[in-house]
């Protein structure tokens, strides 16, 4: 159990953030329109990072938060399919 918590709390607390927020998001999204849900998500998540953090300013843009965001959308777009 500690060895789940040391890299838990390895993982900075802007990236947990990225994934527990796209998790709430996908599973709305990925339930009410299964794939169109997850391109939808994708793009919400990409939006995020472009034009909020990058063209906007308003945060530095970084690919490893799109990727925290798109894991959970990943994850249940896969058990949705199956």
């Amino acid at each position: 159990m500690n060895k789940i918590l040391d890299l838990v709390n390895e993982i900075a607390k802007d990236k947990l953030e990225h994934f527990f927020l796209a998790t709430f998001i996908s599973f709305i999204l990925i339930n009410l329109f299964v794939y169109y849900g997850f391109i939808i998500c994708l793009l919400i998540f990409a939006g995020k990072e472009i034009i909020y953090d990058k063209i906007m300013g308003k945060g530095k843009a970084e690919l490893m938060d799109f990727v925290y965001g798109a894991i959970p959308a990943i994850l249940i777009l896969i058990t949705k399919i199956m």
